[in-house]
Parts: C-alpha cells; sequence; structure tokens
C-alpha cells in the first residue's frame, strides 16, 4: 500500500486567499472534461481569516501565529501581541522546556527580523522577563540576529540614512565627515547619530 500524502498550503499574505483550492480548479476545457478530474484539494490554512484574538487563544505554534499577523502594525499593537505571545508560551514551560525555548526562539527572532532597531530593547526586555534564567542565551540570540540584519545591509542603510538626513539639512558634507561615517561599524551609534541629526543646528554638534 501507498502512504498517505497530506497536502497542506499555509497562506500567511494579509489578504485572504483568493486562488483556486482543488485540483479540478485548475483543469482547463470543456465542463465535460472536469467531471473526470479529481476534486483533490490541499488543506488550505489561510491567516488572514483568523483573528490575532483566536490565533493567541491557539496552541503555542499559533502564538509564532500572532505574531505574523500583526508584523505590518503599529509598536504598541505588536508589543501587545508579542508580550501575549510571550506569556502564553511560559505554560508549555512546564511540560517540555525544550519546544518552549524553541518556540520563543522563533517568535523572538521572527520580532526581532521584522521590526524597527527602536523596539528591539523592548521586545528583549520582554523575552527576558519571561525567561529570566536564560537571559544570556536570550541576549546571545538578539546578537546574534543584529549581526545578520548587518550582513543584510543594515549598516549601509544606516549610513546611508545618515548621510541623507545631514546632507538635506546643511548641504555637501566635509569630505572628513563622509569618511567618518563610512568607516563607522556601529549600527546603533548610527541610528543614535541619526536621531540627533535633525535637533542638531550645525555639524559641529554632531558627535560620532
Amino acid at each position: 500500500m501507498l502512504p498517505p500524502i497530506i497536502p497542506i498550503v499555509l497562506y500567511t499574505g494579509s489578504t485572504s486567499w483568493g486562488s483556486v483550492t482543488s485540483l479540478r480548479q485548475l483543469v482547463g476545457g470543456p465542463d465535460e472534461l472536469k467531471r473526470w478530474t479529481p476534486d483533490w484539494g490541499p488543506e488550505l490554512w489561510s491567516l488572514a481569516d483568523r483573528s490575532v484574538e483566536e490565533l493567541l487563544n491557539g496552541g503555542g505554534w499559533m502564538q509564532f501565529m500572532a505574531v505574523i499577523r500583526v508584523e505590518g502594525s503599529d509598536a504598541a499593537e505588536f508589543e501587545r501581541v508579542f508580550t501575549e505571545a510571550v506569556r502564553h508560551l511560559a505554560a508549555l514551560r512546564q511540560t517540555n522546556q525544550v519546544r518552549w525555548f524553541e518556540l520563543l526562539s522563533i517568535v523572538f527572532g521572527y520580532a526581532l527580523f521584522r521590526r524597527q532597531v527602536p523596539q528591539h530593547q523592548r521586545l528583549r526586555e520582554v523575552v527576558q522577563v519571561a525567561a529570566p534564567d536564560r537571559v544570556e542565551e536570550v541576549n546571545r540570540m538578539s546578537m546574534t540576529i543584529w549581526e545578520s540584519l548587518i550582513a543584510d545591509g543594515e549598516l549601509r542603510n544606516a549610513r546611508r540614512y545618515l548621510r541623507d538626513v545631514l546632507e538635506g539639512r546643511f548641504g555637501e558634507l566635509p569630505e572628513i565627515l563622509k569618511q567618518q561615517i563610512e568607516s563607522m561599524t556601529d549600527a546603533e551609534r548610527l541610528r543614535a547619530a541619526h536621531d540627533k541629526s535633525w535637533r542638531i543646528k550645525s555639524l559641529d554638534e554632531l558627535q560620532l
């Protein structure tokens, strides 16, 4: 006997699935032909059709789905859902510590990848409260993810953003300042300089 194969489609788009859902719908030609086509369809699971609260009330993996569901929301809503997801995962720790930390790592890692850097510290604090005995691992995890972001161009973008603001306010930058910016490898410092660049009154006030 052949082993059973169950196709499952996990759709995480922000809008409801609007495509075909069965093999019969994929077959062109007259209706007479279609009636001979098996009406096989995958198990379709569309994230857009689930509310955030429904997901949060589900099991461990649903907590990750809830965080994905609000990845484009404002900071307050994302933090609320992220905090709830981490809290719900805590119940799993009593029965399966390994699975708990795996899911916590997935939720935390995804959040760091999808959200802006200014929110990272708050997300880190939420996880540290949930796992105070694993702070070192949490910090190591966040640093590894941050290094990946830099490798993907985050550092280059931070330099460009800072230059754009300064040039927009003060015109062509001195060559020595351009070199200073290009030589910086600390993206957090670059972002801090970018935040201050809107408030300074002259380039002399800029501290890199």
